[in-house]
């Protein structure tokens, strides 16, 4: 029966081994074109409500189109951003 007074640096082989928490994961590292989802998230409002002015009051067709088309190209590039830079 061993000494439980004895204090010695060899575990007791009975007793379970303490569990150590896992390491945290990394910070994310910013990449190069951080700023590129911010400029596209305000360009798509800005020409969203460009946009629905144009359509709204009838005054110009072309530039309600063209505001059309870049809010769809704002969106389309928003969500190619985020797949091509989420993790795998």
């Amino acid at each position: 029966m061993p000494d439980p007074y004895r204090l010695t640096d060899v575990p007791d082989p009975r007793v379970p081994a303490p569990v150590r928490p896992a390491a945290p994961d990394p910070a994310p590292v910013p990449s190069e074109r951080a700023w590129l989802r911010p400029v596209l998230w305000t360009v798509l409002v800005v020409c969203a409500a460009a946009n629905a002015v144009f359509s709204g009051t009838g005054a110009s067709v072309a530039a309600g189109i063209g505001f059309g088309l870049l809010t769809l190209a704002c969106a389309t590039a928003l969500v190619v951003h985020h797949y091509r830079g989420r993790r795998r």
